[in-house]
């Protein structure tokens, strides 16, 4: 018993006190390895046994094998720009009054985006007419003078060359009648043209003039972009070229409309592929000599969710993510 205590509190080294004070062949040394090992398996079945959690097999997922035909892509990056861009210029000099259009919406043709102070052209309106009336006033009188001076004429009661000065002037008279005319007319233009109009359909961009700057047919005010269909310009090699070059051809030389067959992708900057797909349109007349590609031009239609289904608004942004770059995908 005072052994086992012994070996209870100090483990080890009490052991080896004990194994040097007795000698080997005493019956005491066997009892003291008996205890010692039975220490130690009571000490680690004392300590908490670490379970170890078998390892479940995986999952592989299993598809059945089929033959089949899959088309092939070619991936590009591509560019998306307006159909037509119409620069909106003024045709006439003068300050700017007003603009009527809020940036980045729809416009149609002939709308009015922009307004020049009109005065000085109604003043030069009202100038013009009354040298229209001048005009006309000194031909009434030239007429008058032919239908008096022509019988008298006639009967040598006047000099020939007399009518045949009144013909001349009748004849000058008219001309100045058209002059002031045509002056009239530009004159109408000029004041027309204080209002500045859409020449298409499309969606107007930022105005670039303020209120009250002086502009002039130099200026671009703002430019217009026909986004129904839109382009997306990319490039490819000369080795992808020769795979689409027999349709591009065709469409070149007038054997098959440009949106007859469909054959490319628009995958958007977040991923989604736009739901209208689109048609070549065409191909640059050479290849660039730096980097070795050809630019292809494509177009896309406008996609018209059904009628009876509202889009949301996360749809919408999505939708109209055109002026980002994006990728075109052919096949």
């Amino acid at each position: 018993m005072p052994v086992k205590s012994m070996l209870s509190c100090q483990h080890g080294p009490a052991d080896e006190t004990l194994l040097r004070h007795q000698p080997e062949s005493s019956p005491v040394l066997w009892l003291s390895h008996f205890l010692l090992v039975g220490l130690l398996l009571s000490s680690l079945g004392c300590s908490k046994e670490n379970v170890r959690a078998e390892t479940p097999p995986p999952e592989v997922e299993v598809a059945a094998v089929q033959q089949q035909d899959v088309p092939l892509y070619t991936e590009c990056i591509s560019t998306l720009d307006g159909y037509v861009n119409a620069q909106i210029q003024p045709q006439v000099t003068g300050y700017l009054l007003k603009q009527n259009y809020r940036e980045g919406t729809a416009v149609h043709k002939g709308d009015i985006l922009f307004e020049i102070d009109p005065r000085p052209f109604e003043a030069a309106l009202a100038q013009a007419e009354g040298q229209l009336a001048e005009a006309q006033a000194q031909l009434g009188k030239t007429k008058l003078d032919v239908a008096r001076d022509t019988p008298l004429a006639k009967e040598s009661a006047i000099p020939q060359a007399q009518l045949d000065n009144d013909i001349q002037a009748n004849q000058a008279a008219e001309a100045m009648v058209a002059a002031a005319k045509a002056q009239v007319d530009q004159a109408n233009l000029n004041l027309g043209f204080t209002k500045v109009r859409s020449l298409i359909d499309g969606i107007a961009g930022l105005a670039k003039a303020q209120i009250g700057d002086l502009i002039g047919p130099t200026s671009v005010l703002t430019t217009v972009s026909e986004v129904d269909p839109i382009k997306a310009y990319f490039a490819l090699s000369e080795q992808e070229y020769l795979k689409f070059a027999s349709r591009i051809s065709d469409v070149a030389e007038g054997k098959k409309l440009p949106s007859g067959k469909k054959v490319l992708e628009l995958i958007l900057s977040d991923g989604t592929v736009y739901p209208e797909k689109g048609w070549l349109v065409l191909a640059d007349r050479q290849v660039d000599v730096k980097t070795g590609t050809i630019r292809i031009a494509g177009a896309f239609g406008r996609y018209l969710a059904p009628r009876n289904v509202r889009p949301c608004a996360r749809r919408n942004r999505r939708c109209q993510r055109c002026a980002a770059c994006s990728a075109a995908r052919c096949n």
